[in-house]
């Protein structure tokens, strides 16, 4: 991928189904232990009538398609995918950046077996805040609450 040909852009509110394939499309790929709760239709309805109405949605586009997303609101970071050839070149560094523009803090919920996200938000700055046995999650899976502050983002930086 060449970062130079990646634009990054607010979502239009018609972008529901790209974002929700992106989305199933990663979860599929590096997810496959989830279980599959919904279907495309109903993926594509929760994108455009819930996600892309009350977060704010940015999308990574190259050539006129779209390759990740981010969908975040005040303090929490709700999405951050893409599709699989798309990871680990440096694109959801950028679109987490963007959740991180104006906020204090930011925090997101991950799925415990998920490590590789894992080992991305710590390399970004989020740590640990708790873990839960997953009762309270859709998926019934263990999960993690991480959180990222720009104070201790930029107390750490050298003088």
């Amino acid at each position: 991928m060449n970062n130079r040909e990646i634009i990054l852009r607010k979502a239009d509110a018609s972008e529901g189904e790209q974002v929700a394939r992106i989305s199933r499309a990663s979860r599929q790929h590096f997810l496959p232990y989830l279980p599959d709760l919904h279907n495309i239709d109903e993926d594509i309805a929760y994108f455009s009538n819930v996600v892309l109405k009350q977060s704010e949605v940015w999308c990574a586009e190259q050539h006129r398609a779209l390759v990740g997303f981010c969908a975040f609101r005040e303090g929490w970071l709700d999405h951050l995918y893409c599709l699989p050839e798309y990871v680990g070149c440096g694109l959801g560094a950028k679109l987490l950046d963007i959740s991180k523009q104006g906020q204090d803090r930011l925090s997101l919920w991950v799925f415990l077996r998920n490590e590789r996200a894992i080992r991305f938000y710590k390399r970004n700055g989020f740590v640990k805040i708790s873990e839960t046995d997953g009762s309270g999650c859709e998926e019934k899976l263990p999960d993690a609450l991480f959180m990222w502050r720009r104070d201790s983002v930029t107390n750490d930086l050298p003088s």
